[in-house]
This record gives C-alpha cells, sequence and structure tokens, in this order.
C-alpha cells in the first residue's frame, strides 16, 4: 500500500511541526514506501542480492504483474531489510551514532532521494503496471 503510506508520510514531514494533527504518535509503525526505487537502489548498495533471472527480467524491462510471487518478494525483501536497518541503526552498539530516532519513513527518503543520483538513476528498474497500490 505505498501510495496510502505515502500520503500519511508525505503530510506528517510537511506539517508536523507547525499543526499537531499531523504528528501521527503511530508514524514509526509506517513500512518503507516499496515501490521501484528503493529495491533497485538497495540491490546496487549491495544491501539485497536479486536472483540473476529476475535481474535480467529487469534489465530486459519485462514486466511483473502485479499478483507475480516475484514482485512481492521484491518489495517484501525491500522492507525486510529496511526494518533490519533500522534494528541496528537503533542499537546500543551504534547508540554513540545517534540514530535512535531513525525510522523507515526517513530511510525511504533517504534511499529515494539517493535513487535520483545519477549513479542509480541509470540503472534499471522493475516495472509492474497493472497496479494502483505501488
Amino acid at each position: 500500500m505505498k501510495k496510502a503510506q505515502l500520503i500519511v508520510g508525505t503530510l506528517h514531514r510537511q506539517f508536523s511541526e507547525q499543526d499537531k494533527q499531523f504528528d501521527f504518535p503511530d508514524i514509526s509503525k509506517l513500512s518503507i514506501f516499496a515501490d521501484n526505487v528503493i529495491p533497485c537502489v538497495l540491490n546496487e548498495l549491495g544491501i539485497i542480492e536479486v536472483d540473476p533471472s529476475l535481474k535480467k527480467r529487469i534489465d530486459d524491462q519485462e514486466e511483473l504483474k502485479s499478483n507475480e510471487l516475484l514482485d512481492l518478494q521484491l518489495r517484501a525483501v525491500s522492507i525486510s531489510a529496511c526494518d533490519e536497518i533500522i534494528q541496528v541503526a537503533q542499537s546500543e552498539a551504534f547508540k554513540d551514532l545517534g540514530l535512535g530516532h531513525l525510522r523507515n519513513l526517513d530511510l525511504d527518503f533517504y534511499f529515494w532521494t539517493l535513487g535520483k543520483e545519477p549513479r542509480f538513476r541509470s540503472l534499471q528498474r522493475h516495472k509492474t503496471c497493472d497496479t494502483v497500490y505501488y
């Protein structure tokens, strides 16, 4: 439900400082917004590993169907990887770095922005066109 989470996250980021009605107390429960940018960036950074046969399909610009298991798995592994990054960042081992406040919302914004940089923009991303959810 990327788009539903995106609107909530955007409202929070843009207005929570000015208007407390947008300072949602459960904002940290949002997952990353698993679109096609995040898996591409995570793969390029070596955070997730995409199976070579799926990578070929992506590079060949073959559309993945929304009900196809590979589409679901690619998005799910991206969400899971980011959840793990958050857990590590908030762990005692990294306490001195001051990342205890890091949320999926912040991580998503970081990776999505990174995905717009030339190094990542030139990479082929998977496409799933038969859905309204992402």
